[in-house]
């Protein structure tokens, strides 16, 4: 190392005989080279260490680990056990580990890894049924509501079926058969009341004219009924 190093050596006090132990004189090197740390600001930045959402348990213990290195903690299992309890972003995991009465950091290690594991299964499960319920949806306003397209799927169901199975049949809005989304009659203006979506023949508007016309028809067949029965009754 140089006469440097012998002049260094000479500040350590070492006796004759440990001067010439390799490891002592190593570690006195070691201290002498390596900044003394700041207990109290270690301390400070392990404590205010908290968990991260995109973290997972594992890497927060192991981050612990390395800032516990130069804490100087008499238990250091049990001091990044409390921190692991008070640092994990779920409130009410950390008030079931703090109520555990024998907790250690491998069990409170382990109950957070389930915990995390349950979050994911359920948040997996959940994906599917979502992306389905926008499918329907989206297929849904695509073709409109009643006189505007389809309510909410119903000509794309039919009498038939699901959407998602059989074709429609007996479509309300053109009468016939046809494949989903298919409909012949879409963009199509009815001649019986100028709305679109739907052919004069499966009309509302008609059928409740047809109602009001043979309503009509029975009350006048009903009056000249009558009239016919009192003229008979007066020539008696």
């Amino acid at each position: 190392m140089g006469p440097e190093a012998e002049k260094i050596l000479s500040t350590f006090g070492l006796s004759q005989d440990d001067s010439n132990v390799f490891n002592t004189v190593l570690t006195m090197f070691d201290g002498y080279f390596s900044p003394k740390r700041n207990v109290i600001h270690e301390r400070a930045q392990f404590h205010k260490r908290c968990k991260k959402e995109t973290e997972t348990i594992e890497e927060y213990v192991r981050s612990l680990y390395e800032l516990s290195e130069h804490t100087a903690f008499p238990d250091k299992d049990n001091m990044i056990r409390d921190r692991l309890v008070l640092g994990i972003t779920d409130k009410k995991l950390s008030e079931k580990l703090q109520l555990e009465p024998y907790l250690t950091l491998e069990k409170a290690i382990t109950m957070t890894r389930q915990t995390e594991r349950v979050k994911a299964q359920i948040k997996e499960q959940r994906l599917p049924n979502v992306d389905a319920v926008q499918s329907f949806g989206s297929r849904t306003l695509k073709h409109g509501s009643v006189h505007g397209g389809p309510r909410r799927g119903s000509a794309l169901r039919g009498r038939g079926g699901s959407s998602d199975q059989q074709d429609v049949r007996n479509c309300q809005y053109c009468g016939g058969s046809h494949g989903r989304q298919q409909c012949p009659a879409y963009g199509k203006t009815c001649r019986e009341c100028s709305k679109k979506n739907h052919f004069a023949k499966m009309c509302h508007t008609r059928k409740k004219i047809n109602e009001v016309k043979v309503e009509d028809e029975e009350e006048e067949e009903a009056y000249l009924l009558s009239i016919e029965t009192k003229s008979n009754g007066k020539q008696r």
